[in-house]
Parts: structure tokens; C-alpha cells; sequence
């Protein structure tokens, strides 16, 4: 059961990760489906389906119905004000995002000027949505009032229960870095899925609603710019793919190609999942013709550290769960209408984990929060 902002996307790559097949976690329902019945049909591996978190269409009930053998669910829930930092702080699709560059490519304008934020505004009751260069508080207006449902939880177990054969939580913390691992070596267990061995793998970062959004992109050096050559037979140009471990992974880049980010970063890595793929014969080019190498080494180098740079410039802009709970002192109506999406979305949970529930400091700090502007309300009414 898939909730936007609890590692969704994280436990997307971890699962594939071990061996798994999935579903597109993004999807309408029709195409959802059609992808799931084509995985279980004809797919031999384990098999998963993920369930959108989103409520977007009326026949959402109708794709869950169609679900009719009872198996295990699994579902990682999060902090419900911290689930609220991503929605906040969230990257606006950019049909600018550039996949394939040369030695020309002019990145440090680029790499200032390609992130852009979700905006929300409220106009005539209305709410209206565009994008800008900084995060928007106002955003929490379309997850509270939008048109988009984004608290479903309960919703979907209690459309779920005939096919829920046991409903299992894990908080976002056991999948962070620290402990993703070893938290997929238990739940492989109980699963019953092949265990992971690359732990590398699940210490990188995951998540892209950050600068690694402008990869994957592909760097092609034409040859015949760079004089006389060595070895190139009747090449034009050798390519480089810089990616991430996961992204790699998950298109199976990496089997079929050399990773040189050693030999690009040497000692000063600036994301610890970067990889820098290229096939035998092009890195037999590069590695004859010194001077070229050097020239894409420098190249690369300097794209990744510019943005490593404007990443800690964009993290500078994001808010947090303090300010998200002072947007909600200063908009009391607002924070109402959360905690009465929370009390209903959050009913199992509270009853079958109270633990975890117990565990989300920012949450019981809203909670307390409700009950003091709850009492404000009721003395000013006097």
C-alpha cells in the first residue's frame, strides 16, 4: 500500500532490487491493470503490486475489488507532518531537463535555473496551481482541499479486507540508509523473496526530488573535434551514461557496461550513488587518447560538483515540519481540517500499531497543537 511521501519511490527500487517485478507505481487505473495482469500472467519472478496511494478517479474500488486471492500487504507509513515536508518541498516536472548533452553544453547556467517548485494559491475559492523557484507552503492547501486525495489509508484497507490476509507496517525510518538493508533481509524472510546481497546498494541515496533529478543523462563526445586519435577505427562519438546505482540497476545498465566513476572522481565522491557507465569499446577509446580522457574527466567532474553546489543552495529553501506546524498555528481552519483527515485515515494503525503511531514526534506535537487552538477557540466564543 503505497502512501506519496513514505519512501515510496525508495521501496520501488529496493524491491526490484532483490529480484522482484512490479507494477508502474504511476499509472491510471485502466493501465494499472492491464500492467498487473501482463506481470502476473506471464512473469515468472516474484511478483508484487503496488496500490497508488493517490485517490484520483471513481474506479479506484472497482480495480481493488478485481483483486480476489487474500495475500499479505505491506505498507510503510511515516511521521504524518513529516509526510507533509515532500508535498511541500516538491520538484515541478521540467520538460527542460536535458538527457543528452556534449562537451559544449554550457551546464553551469543550466544546472542554476533547471529546479522549479510546485506553487499553490487560493483565488475566489479556488485553488490554483503553477510552479516557481522556491517551495510553497501553500501547497498543503491541495493535499487538505485540492481535488487530489492523497488520504486514502484507511480507505483502502477497508476496500482491501476481502483480499487482506495479514497487514503489515513498517515506519520510513527502517528503510533509511542506516538500516534499509538489514530491514530487506528481514522482510525477505517473511516474504519469502530472495534476500540482498549488494548492501552498497541500500546505503546510496534513493530518493530524486532533489538536484539527481537531472539524471540519467547520456554525455556524447564527437570524436572528429578532437583531432588526431588513436584507435577509433570508424567511431563518431562514444557515450557516457551518468545514472544512479539504482536507476542503473533497475535498467541493467550496469551488467553491460564499465562503471569509471572511480577514475572520474577519484577520492572526492559528491553523491555516493553516482556511476558512470560506458561500454568496452568506447572506454578503450578514451583510455588510448590520454588527453581526451582527461578532458572528459574534468568535464564530468565539474558537472557533478555544480550540482552538488546548487543542491545544498536548493536544501537551503526547503521547509520542515517547525514550519510546517507554525503555517498551521497561523492557519487554524487548515489544521482542523488535517487532524480530521488524520483521525479517520489513521484508525488501524492506531489500532493495530500504536507503537509506531507513539513514535512520531511531530504528529503528537499537532495533535497537542489542535487541543490548544481547540481551547483558544472555545474561551474566545465565551
Amino acid at each position: 500500500l503505497n502512501i506519496f511521501g513514505a519512501g515510496s519511490d525508495a521501496m520501488d527500487k529496493f524491491l526490484r532490487g532483490c529480484g522482484i517485478s512490479m507494477n508502474a507505481r504511476v499509472n491510471n487505473n485502466y493501465n494499472r491493470y492491464l500492467d498487473s495482469y501482463k506481470l502476473l500472467t506471464n512473469s515468472k519472478n516474484y511478483n508484487v503490486l503496488v496500490l497508488s496511494g493517490h485517490k484520483i478517479s471513481s474506479d479506484t474500488d472497482k480495480l481493488f475489488f478485481l483483486i480476489i486471492k487474500k495475500v499479505p500487504y505491506l505498507c510503510i507509513v511515516r511521521d504524518p507532518i513529516s509526510l507533509l515536508k515532500p508535498l511541500v518541498n516538491h520538484h515541478q516536472s521540467n520538460p527542460n531537463i536535458i538527457r543528452r548533452i556534449t562537451l559544449n553544453f554550457d551546464y553551469e547556467n543550466y544546472i542554476k535555473n533547471v529546479i522549479l517548485y510546485h506553487q499553490t494559491s487560493k483565488k475566489n475559492n479556488t485553488i490554483e496551481y503553477g510552479f516557481g523557484k522556491k517551495p510553497d507552503l501553500n501547497n498543503l492547501l491541495r493535499y487538505i482541499i485540492g481535488d487530489v486525495n492523497m488520504n486514502i489509508l484507511n480507505w483502502r484497507i477497508k476496500t482491501l479486507k476481502h483480499s487482506i490476509a495479514k497487514l503489515y507496517y513498517i515506519d520510513m525510518n527502517d528503510i533509511t540508509r542506516e538500516y534499509a538493508f538489514n530491514t530487506f533481509k528481514k522482510l525477505s524472510q517473511i516474504f519469502k523473496f530472495s534476500q540482498p546481497e549488494d548492501e552498497l546498494f541500500f546505503r546510496a541515496k534513493v530518493c530524486r526530488n532533489d538536484i539527481l533529478v537531472l539524471l540519467p543523462f547520456v554525455l556524447e563526445i564527437y570524436l572528429k573535434d578532437h583531432g588526431n586519435l588513436v584507435n577509433i577505427q570508424d567511431r563518431d562519438s562514444v557515450k557516457i551514461l551518468i545514472s544512479t546505482r539504482q536507476l542503473a540497476k533497475e535498467t541493467h545498465k550496469e551488467k553491460r557496461c564499465i562503471d569509471i566513476a572511480d577514475m572520474i572522481f577519484q577520492e572526492r565522491v559528491y553523491f555516493d550513488n553516482i556511476v558512470c557507465l560506458c561500454a568496452q569499446c568506447d572506454f578503450d577509446i578514451l583510455n588510448k587518447n590520454v588527453k581526451l580522457f582527461h578532458e572528459v574527466q574534468k568535464y564530468i567532474h565539474n558537472f557533478i560538483y555544480h550540482m552538488y553546489c546548487q543542491e545544498k543552495i536548493e536544501k537551503a529553501k526547503f521547509f520542515d515540519e517547525e514550519d510546517i506546524l507554525e503555517y498551521f498555528k497561523k492557519n487554524k481552519d487548515l489544521a482542523f481540517k488535517l487532524k480530521n483527515i488524520l483521525d479517520e485515515d489513521y484508525v488501524h494503525i492506531k489500532q493495530h500499531r500504536p507503537d509506531i503511531v507513539a513514535s512520531w514526534k511531530y504528529y503528537q506535537e499537532f495533535e497537542q497543537m489542535c487541543k490548544e487552538l481547540d481551547g483558544d477557540i472555545s474561551i474566545n466564543e465565551l
